[in-house]
């Protein structure tokens, strides 16, 4: 057996043991997600997020407007997965002070021994998570006390560092940092996202029929801990490597400077994010984690997102576009109840109905004919997307041409 053939030999035993283990806490890390997001719509994307940052410890931000549950979904995740130790929570203002962060001074040690040491007790450094609201109206002394405990994970306590469990922390805010004085305490939150109102009608309906969220503990410590070895059993190889480095050259092109550590960080991110969608090895659809990390303003997700999508995996991202494309001519059609209720006419809904089918048909038959130039199984999830639009659009058609209006008396 040749040395090729011995290294092919030895990455499959490793990929089959990666497998195993995946197949003991992936099935509880999906029961998670779909859990919390059945209680948090439109939050989908957020929740896996902090569970990927969670996993390779790491820290996120959540920026948006105020009322749209940053706050709760925050700590319905920290009980859901059951991080366990201390946590610590507080509310930023300008007014806010170390004490109330870091502990007050041991006023024995002051005045007996001129010893400034703080008592750190339930406080931030002896927190192993952590959520600061309203982070960026933190003065600057605060902020910078901060700053070495969230990324070294050492308080600079009297005479000596202090080292700090943190392992999760998460900032809200409902504005972006006020300058670039802020830009270091910013890039301490790898993984960043906007959290808007529900736009989805559906979404909304369900929010308000759903009462609060129930926030119930998932699964234990034990299967975080799980996952985070698994973690550090998947392979960042060479081709990984590459592909990142095709990545930064498009993100490079698209306009966007990123840090050397961002991106040495985001190798941890990517094989957090393996573990936790259930693969032994970093697949085509992670990378796409990239898009929460690289963004100054919540506006420039789009064109990361695009840029990322080209360099790793460009007929995924042709297959996207197309999916996105055939949702939101399935949106565009008007709500059946607009015939019922007499809103509209049946001649009305139809004119506004046919551009939209023409729409979905089209994306359904460009996507059939991207599947075949791919060749594999790579782009079925998304077929069958495109397919589901179109089997909802047909039911629809269907609905109209049985409906039959009251008549008036």
């Amino acid at each position: 057996m040749g040395r090729t053939d011995k290294e092919n030999e030895m990455t499959n035993t490793k990929t089959s043991v990666i497998e195993e283990e995946l197949c003991r806490v992936s099935e509880k890390a999906s029961m998670a997600i779909a859990s919390l997001s059945a209680s948090f719509p439109e939050r989908s994307n957020e929740i896996k997020g902090l569970l990927t940052a969670a996993v390779a410890g790491e820290h996120v931000l959540l920026l948006g407007p105020p009322g749209t549950g940053k706050s709760l979904l925050t700590r319905a995740f920290i009980e859901a997965v059951g991080l366990g130790g201390a946590h610590f929570e507080w509310l930023l203002d300008e007014s806010t002070v170390p004490d109330a962060l870091f502990g007050p001074y041991d006023l024995k040690g002051v005045l007996e021994r001129s010893e400034f040491q703080r008592v750190t007790a339930l406080r931030l450094p002896e927190a192993r998570t952590a959520f600061l609201d309203e982070i960026f109206k933190a003065n600057n002394v605060v902020r910078n006390g901060m700053l070495s405990i969230l990324n070294e994970r050492l308080f600079h306590n009297g005479s000596g560092p202090q080292r700090c469990p943190l392992e999760f922390c998460v900032g809200a805010s409902n504005e972006y940092p006020a300058d670039d004085s802020q830009a270091a305490f910013y890039d301490r939150f790898l993984l960043r996202f906007w959290v808007d109102y529900i736009n989805d009608r559906d979404a909304f309906t369900s929010l308000m029929t759903g009462g609060s969220p129930k926030i119930v503990k998932l699964f234990d410590v034990e299967v975080l801990s799980d996952l985070r070895a698994v973690t550090a059993l998947i392979p960042f190889t060479a081709r990984d490597a590459e592909k990142l480095a095709d990545i930064r050259d498009a993100v490079r092109k698209a306009g966007f400077a990123v840090s050397d550590r961002t991106w040495v960080k985001s190798i941890a991110v990517l094989k957090a994010r393996a573990a936790v969608e259930g693969h032994a090895k970093i697949e085509t659809s992670d990378w796409h984690v990239l898009a929460d990390m690289l963004w100054k303003t919540h506006d420039q997700r789009d064109a990361l997102w695009q840029a990322i999508g080209i360099a790793a995996d460009p007929f995924g991202m042709q297959a996207r576009t197309i999916v996105d494309s055939a949702v939101t001519s399935l949106r565009e059609i008007p709500r059946f109840e607009e015939l019922e209720s007499g809103r509209m006419t049946i001649p009305q809904f139809e004119a506004v109905m046919a551009p939209r089918r023409a729409e979905v048909i089209a994306s359904l038959r460009t996507i059939t004919a991207l599947k075949d130039e791919v060749g594999d199984d790579s782009i079925n999830e998304y077929v069958e997307k495109v397919e589901a639009v179109y089997t909802e659009l047909r039911t629809l058609i269907e609905k109209v041409a049985r409906f039959r209006p009251m008549k008036r008396i």
